[in-house]
């Protein structure tokens, strides 16, 4: 069975947030979650992925290839 809990490190030490008893002994697998959000570069994100552009409505444009799967049917 595993625990989630939440805690915070504090000079390399790690101390948790809610009151709860903790094995003597065992493994831990560790998370660090970033506490500073960087904003994410959107001109290299369209880059990598492409896009639509404005004038194309993602719904339609995949309701329109299904279709075209179907007619192959």
């Amino acid at each position: 069975m595993y625990t989630t809990i939440e805690a915070k490190i504090d000079h390399g030490n790690i101390i948790p947030l809610e009151p709860g008893k903790l094995p003597k002994y065992g493994k831990v697998l560790l998370t660090i979650i970033p506490t500073k959000r960087k904003k994410p570069n959107w001109t290299k994100i369209k880059e990598c992925i492409g896009s639509f552009g404005d004038d194309v409505d993602p719904a339609k444009w995949q309701k329109k290839i299904r279709d075209e799967w179907n007619s192959r049917i």
